[in-house]
């Protein structure tokens, strides 16, 4: 993915800059190198924030119960939907998911 970003910027700057001789490949060669390293830094950016968002909804124990009633992961939901039913015991989705947890955890 990275990889491929940076070569959609590269040819980018290659077509804004043209290629030309003397200075101009020179200039190419640096606009290049700036772009490839702007988007080098832009995709680990947003890998960064994604990281970020994906520990958060872990640490969540209402967005994890919701997440893995959604994927039917029953057995896995227990705990989390057991700690996310007594933070919003009138949620009914919530409710649910523990209940289905519970059940898969008798079986």
């Amino acid at each position: 993915m990275k990889n491929e970003i940076c070569g959609m910027v590269v040819l980018a700057m290659l077509l804004a800059v043209g290629c030309s001789s003397g200075d101009g490949e020179k200039e190419a060669a640096d606009a290049i190198e700036s772009a490839r390293d702007a988007a080098g830094d832009v995709v680990e950016t947003a890998a960064d924030a994604a990281e970020d968002v994906a520990e958060e909804a872990m640490d969540d124990p209402t967005k994890r119960c919701l997440e893995l009633a959604a994927e039917k992961k029953w057995k896995d939901a227990l705990e989390p939907c057991s700690e996310a039913v007594k933070a919003k015991p009138d949620d009914l989705a919530i409710k649910h998911a523990f209940q289905q947890a519970q059940a898969a955890a008798q079986e």
